[in-house]
């Protein structure tokens, strides 16, 4: 908003608030988030989404892929039996800075920064 940006899309923030029900791993993955950790792929849906990166967006990640929704069936099975490298962890470019607090006190807490950074 500094920069002069009228609104924000804050989904990623609010994924590690004990009311999100986010799944433990992508958690863990965002906790661990640095400021680069997220990408892009097709691989999982057959459309372009960003993630915290994994299998879905490195050399084991397939290069071709049935247009969408045809390949979010396909991955479907893979998806839900496996671990958190093949799980999609949807996460915008803020993923590093996501935090572990209650919805109400992130919401101060981004207001107060908000304010902090506005002229």
């Amino acid at each position: 908003m500094a920069a002069g940006a009228a609104a924000g899309q804050l989904g990623t923030a609010f994924l590690r608030c004990p009311e999100a029900g986010t799944a433990e791993g992508w958690r863990q993955a965002l906790a661990d988030a640095g400021p680069d950790a997220t990408a892009v792929t097709r691989a999982v849906s057959g459309r372009w989404a960003r993630g915290v990166a994994n299998a879905w967006m490195d050399g084991r990640a397939p290069t071709e892929v049935a247009p969408y929704p045809d390949q979010h069936r396909l991955t479907s099975p893979l998806r839900k039996a496996a671990g958190a490298e093949w799980k999609s962890l949807w996460a915008g470019t803020g993923a590093h800075r996501s935090r572990a607090l209650p919805v109400a006190e992130l919401v101060q807490v981004i207001e107060d920064e908000r304010r902090a950074h506005t002229p």
